[in-house]
């Protein structure tokens, strides 16, 4: 099994932090890496936050989160058309 990026995300409740979804970022790391980079939020945060998105590695037995940040819904609504855009872009010109 090959190496894959994932962005994921996570909404706080009383009982803890719920994944509520992911995007398929492909296996390229740095174009992963690149889309994150472009998200709003504050990056590294240890403020307490509703949103949460991660970027992670995703190997065999093993998920690494390379980095992650806490968003308003305003910016995870832009989040989210950055995300689906690069995607769009990438997987429309793969292979």
């Amino acid at each position: 099994m090959e190496t894959t990026y994932l962005i994921t995300i996570h909404m706080k409740r009383p009982q803890g932090m719920l994944e509520l979804g992911q995007f398929y970022m492909g296996k390229d790391k740095a174009q992963a890496l690149e889309t994150f980079e472009r998200l709003s939020g504050e990056h590294q945060s240890e403020k307490p936050g509703v949103l949460k998105i991660d970027l992670v590695e995703k190997q065999p037995g093993v998920d690494l989160v390379l980095d992650h940040l806490r968003c308003t819904l305003e910016q995870f609504t832009e989040n989210c058309r950055i995300i689906t855009v690069d995607a769009f872009k990438y997987f429309s010109l793969e292979g």
